[in-house]
């Protein structure tokens, strides 16, 4: 079973909705985005050469902020595209929630691409 590393709760400010009142202003999205990692080999190696640096993962994944999305179902696919460009991570789990309910925590949207 593999391993996994995750940036989580990653926080974007961004214009995110069905309708034009709610793509007025920006919102607070949370990204979690997960890839499956040979924790063994890295464990034994202590080497770079299979990880993946995810701080510039990260600075990737907000550069989204500067786009717009109709639905948290496009910006999931953009981020796994984005994840999926990195060396080293063959698959990718992301959830995308938003908070557009007053008396839901959240609604979110979570999709695995190979």
């Amino acid at each position: 079973m593999p391993d996994f590393l995750i940036i989580e709760n990653l926080e974007l400010w961004l214009s995110l909705g069905v309708t034009q009142e709610e793509r007025l202003r920006e919102q607070r999205i949370l990204l979690t985005v997960q890839w499956p990692i040979d924790s063994l080999t890295a464990a034994t190696e202590d080497s770079t050469e299979s990880s993946v640096d995810y701080e510039r993962l990260a600075h990737a994944l907000r550069s989204l902020q500067s786009r717009g999305f109709r639905t948290i179902e496009r910006l999931a696919e953009e981020a796994s595209s984005i994840a999926l460009q990195q060396s080293n991570v063959t698959s990718v789990t992301v959830t995308v929630r938003k908070f557009p309910l007053p008396h839901a925590r959240a609604v979110s949207l979570t999709i695995t691409r190979p």
